[in-house]
């Protein structure tokens, strides 16, 4: 592993190898030991599975969950994203689809599961659509168990195809801001420098023009720049 980008939520920590795209959950107590231990050890392990994936078995409800990583490859410049300019050229391709199926199937062949649930992230999970467009069909074609799709995507990739394809498949679609209009487009810029509120907007419009039922999150990001604007107006 070449470089390692460590997130701590307090009880577990999210390390993601920035050059495969591998992510790892661990405990806080095990990250840790490691870390005081052999960090060696602990990269070595994330490591060893297949790069681009991260499982997560939910015992109690009899689910699989995996994560994985299309690209790393962005169209945005967003101020505070740690792979600006870095790995953009990673990219899972039509080739890799047949190892992420065998690497499903291995899970899922070790104890019985009820529901299986993808989650494609990047980068910019859409810059790649493609491989998400025939894994799904893959899927549908190797999978028995029933099978939730979501996508984690900043929403300006979105055209009708896409969506007609994610409302065909019953995606759930997460899309995230940073705040209000004026705050996301000072983050949130394209390579051109440009806002990209107002796209966001209009392909949110377009998606419920073609389904209304569809399953849509959104996620407000509030940071301190945020919360100091809005403490001088209290």
């Amino acid at each position: 592993m070449e470089t390692v980008y460590c997130l701590d939520n307090g009880e577990s920590v999210f390390l993601k190898n920035l050059y495969t795209g591998s992510i790892c959950e661990i405990e806080q107590s095990a990250f840790i030991k490691f870390r005081n231990e052999n960090m060696r050890e602990l990269i070595e392990v994330i490591d060893k599975d297949v790069p681009f994936i991260h499982s997560n078995n939910i015992s109690d409800e009899e689910e699989l969950s995996f994560y994985i990583v299309t690209t790393m490859d962005c169209n945005l410049t967003c101020s505070y994203c740690f792979e600006n300019g870095k790995n953009r050229n990673v990219s899972l391709s039509e080739k890799h689809i047949n190892k992420v199926l065998d690497y499903i199937n291995d899970k899922l062949s070790r104890r019985k599961y009820n529901k299986l649930d993808i989650y494609f992230t990047g980068g910019e999970p859409l810059y790649n659509y493609k491989f998400i467009e025939k894994t799904c069909l893959e899927i549908k074609r190797k999978i028995t168990i029933p099978v939730t799709y979501t996508i984690i995507t900043n929403g300006t990739v979105l055209n009708r195809r896409i969506i007609d394809f994610l409302v065909k498949n019953n995606f759930k679609i997460q899309i995230s801001f940073d705040g209000n209009e004026y705050f996301h487009n000072l983050e949130r810029k394209n390579r051109l420098g440009k806002g990209t509120y107002r796209r966001i907007i209009d392909n949110i419009s377009a998606i419920f023009s073609v389904n209304e039922e569809v399953a849509l999150q959104i996620r407000i990001n509030i940071s301190s720049k945020i919360i100091r604007a809005y403490q001088n107006y209290i």
